[in-house]
């Protein structure tokens, strides 16, 4: 059975990881460390690779896939669309969704299994809150800045607020000093948003199981439901789980 390299390519951050479809386990995945560029990548075997690749990124995305036809013309590259994803798109235009997002919902729906609509939520340079049907619809969902593009945005668009990385939690709902107040309003903001629309989903829709993600998420899960449940790289587990698909039918 070939071996995968299977590649998260966001914003800020890649994540990636090597992966057997012929593993009893697919979800026995240890993401390797985050590289700056192709370049970083070593001690690589010499035999034939397949390259797994989601992007939200075409820039670094084009670098890479660059980076392999170059040095391992022998791998084959496949950049996932939302074609290879097994979920029916109830949405306005299915060929401009992020595939991030739509491998988040194609994970969740593994873990959880049938029987149960299912919200997902990816917290990184965007925050994602999506909704999967129990008949596995992509419905849609809401998009916004996360923390670290919040802050960057604020000091971007005014002329005396600081630079600022989120590196602590606000200690009360107000600062008292410029930075703990931008600190306390961006993380009450990201909480508060991310409650709020999740509980005019359940409203609307009736109750959903909910699963949380990214790395974002560490900040604030002790601020959202104890039976949210946190969930690591459901972009990688979504990749594993179609992975395995496509090479049960000799892709």
């Amino acid at each position: 059975m070939a071996t995968h390299v299977l590649v998260d390519i966001g914003n800020q951050r890649k994540k990636w990881t090597w992966f057997s479809p012929g593993h009893d386990d697919p979800l026995q995945l240890i993401p390797q460390p985050a590289l700056i560029e192709p370049e970083e990548l070593q001690d690589f075997p010499d035999h034939p690779l397949n390259w797994i690749v989601c992007s939200v990124n075409r820039t670094r995305c084009h670098r890479w896939q660059s980076w392999v036809n170059g040095q391992r013309p022998q791998d084959r590259w496949r950049l996932v669309d939302y074609r290879d994803i097994p979920l029916t798109l109830r949405v306005e235009s299915p060929d401009r969704v992020g595939t991030d997002r739509l491998l988040a919902c194609f994970a969740a729906r593994q873990r959880c299994g049938p029987g149960e609509p299912l919200v997902v939520i990816d917290s990184g340079t965007a925050v994602t809150i999506d909704v999967l049907s129990v008949k596995d619809e992509f419905l849609g969902g809401v998009i916004f800045p996360g923390i670290a593009t919040s802050l960057k945005s604020l000091q971007q668009n005014t002329d005396a607020l600081p630079a600022l990385n989120f590196d602590h939690f606000p200690a009360f709902v107000i600062g008292d000093s410029t930075a703990c107040a931008i600190h306390a309003g961006v993380y009450q903001a990201q909480v508060g948003g991310i409650r709020y629309i999740v509980d005019q989903i359940q409203a609307t829709m009736g109750p959903h199981r909910v699963l949380v993600s990214g790395g974002g998420m560490a900040e604030l899960l002790q601020q959202l439901p104890s039976n949210w449940e946190p969930t690591d790289d459901l972009v990688l587990q979504g990749l594993a789980h179609l992975s395995r698909s496509l090479a049960d039918h000799g892709e």
